[in-house]
């Protein structure tokens, strides 16, 4: 449904931030104003787009100790985006709901917090309402069965870490006392790599369906 694609991709404005969370939760709180399985942001990718045609820039946080996560990177997270520009995400209910458990956190942040959520737009809509279907997709809107059909060449099957409930057990065994510092080291890249991999098939998916619908017509490779 062209027509649709092209009315939701016009809601979006310069600099274009693809962004997404992984998350850990915990049975018995371990932090401070925490709940019983309350899913605690450790990890962000964030590509931005300045403009179109550009070629899209990464940043990324990783919270690496054992410590309270949410400090740290939400304090980085407001460094790396700008204070303009859409903020996509795949599937907006999930991250608004971090965003707002970090304001409720840490309060001193709550304005800058308040910037990002106003300027959410959730890409996952487009296929959730079936504005584009590919057979592909096997009736599903994951972003793990969309990605593909517009980058068949990329999957998740390569990477050390391919899916959300693998990436919280990783980190959990990533910042233990008992893992040595070698292979936290390599935990840590996996879950570097498959949180890169989901803002990046969002930039994927965002060019293509540009170039479908005749909004971007520059030809410049963005692929990796």
């Amino acid at each position: 449904n062209r027509e649709a694609i092209r009315d939701a991709l016009s809601e979006l404005e310069y600099p274009i931030h693809f962004f997404d969370f992984e998350t850990i939760d915990y049975a018995i709180p371990q932090f401070e104003g925490a709940e019983p399985w309350q899913k605690m942001p450790f990890q962000y990718s964030l590509h931005v787009l300045k403009d179109e045609g550009e070629a899209p820039t990464h940043f990324e946080y990783l919270h690496a100790d054992s410590d309270d996560p949410r400090p740290g990177l939400t304090e980085q997270l407001l460094r790396h985006m700008q204070e303009s520009g859409s903020v996509v995400v795949w599937s907006k209910w999930f991250e608004e709901k971090r965003l707002r458990e970090l304001q409720e956190a840490l309060p001193r942040y709550e304005n800058g917090l308040q910037s990002n959520i106003d300027r959410l737009w959730d890409q996952a809509e487009i296929f959730r309402n079936w504005h584009y279907i590919d057979p592909r997709q096997k009736g599903s809107w994951s972003l793990k069965n969309v990605y593909p059909t517009f980058d068949p060449d990329r999957t998740y099957d390569d990477l050390g870490v391919q899916e959300g409930t693998e990436a919280t057990v990783k980190y959990f065994q990533m910042v233990s006392p008992e893992t040595s510092a070698s292979e936290a080291e390599e935990i840590g890249q996996d879950l570097l790599t498959y949180c890169e991999r989901d803002t990046w098939a969002m930039v994927v998916i965002h060019k293509e369906l540009s170039e479908l619908v005749g909004r971007d017509p520059t030809a410049s490779p963005w692929r990796k």
